[in-house]
């Protein structure tokens, strides 16, 4: 398999990493929906509707939102990837369906 793999974990959760990460993946004008992690704090002057959960108070919204879903499937997908010495860049979504299968299938 060719290509550059996935060896990294993201370096930090800092708001520049954040931002260069969102601009990227997410339209301007989005809803983006977060814990209240500091670093996402300055969305909406970004450009993004920010709404946020505060954990401590409430684990949804009053519209129900949430983000605790992607944290449950984030986390086994993620121990999983980790058991590989990177993945090619190329196949990252297909070792991604394997988790997502996985966690739908409940093992």
């Amino acid at each position: 398999m060719g290509g550059k793999a996935y060896t990294q974990p993201i370096g930090d959760f800092g708001r520049n990493t954040l931002m260069l990460i969102l601009r990227r993946k997410v339209k301007p004008d989005s809803v983006v929906y977060s814990d209240t992690f500091a670093s996402s704090n300055t969305l909406a002057l970004e450009g993004y509707h920010h709404v946020t959960i505060n954990h401590e108070r409430s684990l949804v919204t009053l519209g129900g939102r949430h983000t605790s879903g992607i944290e449950n499937y984030w986390n086994p997908a993620n121990c999983h990837l980790q058991n590989f010495s990177g993945v090619p860049k190329e196949s990252f979504y297909l070792f991604l369906k394997e988790c997502e299968w996985q966690f739908n299938a409940g093992s």
